[in-house]
């Protein structure tokens, strides 16, 4: 019995902040849509265990598919800078600068994103945990000429394929969304300084950076629309660079934030160096590449195992024609033509992993 003080002193510390936070109005928020499909990397673990998968653009990640990949979940995950006193609006073209993506070992990407002034350089590191169905991000923050600036994370969940029934909030620090049939975390370490969530272009928190650079208010989105959702870091380019992010998935909050918490808690060097690992032991049961490869060995090696995260993890044999919504940025369900087992793109999947010897 003496604990019980104790553990009612957590309980009403982590319960303090809910209470306090306001009710995002304007719901159900803009009609949501996906990203355009020209994607730069395409990435998931080798295991069966995690099912989850996650593409890239030049400068932001785009789609993560959960549980399959006929479901896409999250529609992007990005980033906003801003300086002291100067509150720089979320504008892909002008926040972003000139962006690069690079595979590393198995399906790890590098994306280094600079500031086209020359102020700021950010350096995402992806990789999927093999264990769990989570995304994670190594995030290093430069400012170039030495003075400090803001790093804000910029969450945009449509969880299901559907954008238009999402609730959003925060729990113990995490940015959390559900809708009826599953749900997303994404917490940070170190932790998040502010949250919040909002709906699209009504109480969207992408548009509500304060001249200092802090969100305008610390909400959550409980009614069902479009949200999104925005969340401040500790990270200010020179004493503080360094950051790690977990975007975990479940059937619920709970199992979300835990798959959340348990990547953090792993490391992202550790699940990278898995990753590329299971990926490696993959490539071990293929035939050599053959001779006439060789001028373009790498992109021989990258397609083998990019039709390898082609394929269903819970129907081995089944393979989607792309992860991405082609023709204009599809905003209904129709949208997901491509995201399904075609059998033209079945066809020239299976051959090609009959050829580079996976017949099974």
């Amino acid at each position: 019995m003496r604990h019980v003080p104790l553990l009612l002193l957590i309980l009403a510390v982590v319960a303090a902040p809910a209470s306090a936070r306001t009710r995002a109005d304007g719901a159900p928020g803009s009609k949501p849509t996906w990203t355009r499909a020209d994607k730069q990397a395409f990435g998931t673990s080798a295991t069966r265990a995690s099912r989850v998968w996650f593409t890239l653009r030049e400068r932001e990640l785009t789609e993560v598919y959960f549980p399959d990949l006929g479901t896409p979940a999250i529609r992007m995950l990005d980033f906003a800078v801003s300086r002291p006193g100067v509150a720089m609006q979320v504008d892909r073209e002008t926040v972003h600068g000139v962006g690069a993506v690079e595979r590393l070992d198995g399906l790890n990407y590098r994306q280094t994103v600079s500031d086209r002034a020359g102020r700021w350089r950010l350096t995402k590191t992806y990789t999927t945990d093999p264990s769990r169905a989570t995304v994670v991000v190594h995030v290093r923050f430069e400012s170039l000429p030495g003075e400090p600036y803001g790093l804000h994370v910029l969450l945009d969940p449509q969880l299901d394929n559907d954008g238009r029934d999402d609730r959003a909030r925060t729990i113990a620090g995490a940015l959390v969304a559900s809708d009826r049939r599953m749900a997303s975390a994404l917490a940070a370490s170190p932790a998040f300084t502010a949250t919040s969530s909002g709906y699209g272009f009504t109480s969207d928190p992408w548009n509500d950076l304060r001249d200092d650079g802090s969100l305008d208010a610390e909400a959550d989105a409980r009614e069902r629309g479009n949200v999104r959702q925005a969340a401040t870091t500790r990270l200010n380019g020179v004493s503080s660079t360094e950051m790690t992010l977990a975007l975990g998935f479940g059937g619920s909050h709970v199992t979300a934030r835990r798959a959340a918490a348990e990547s953090l808690a792993a490391g992202h060097a550790a699940l990278a160096a898995e990753n590329a690992a299971g990926w490696a032991a993959y490539r071990g049961t293929l035939k050599p590449a053959p001779a006439a490869a060789a001028p373009v060995l790498g992109a021989y090696e990258t397609s083998l195992l990019m039709l390898a995260a082609h394929d269903d993890k819970a129907n081995p044999g089944a393979g989607i024609a792309s992860p991405s919504m082609p023709w204009a940025w599809g905003t209904e369900r129709r949208s997901s033509l491509y995201h399904l087992v075609r059998p033209r793109d079945l066809y020239e999947l299976a051959t090609a992993e009959i050829a580079a010897g996976a017949p099974q």
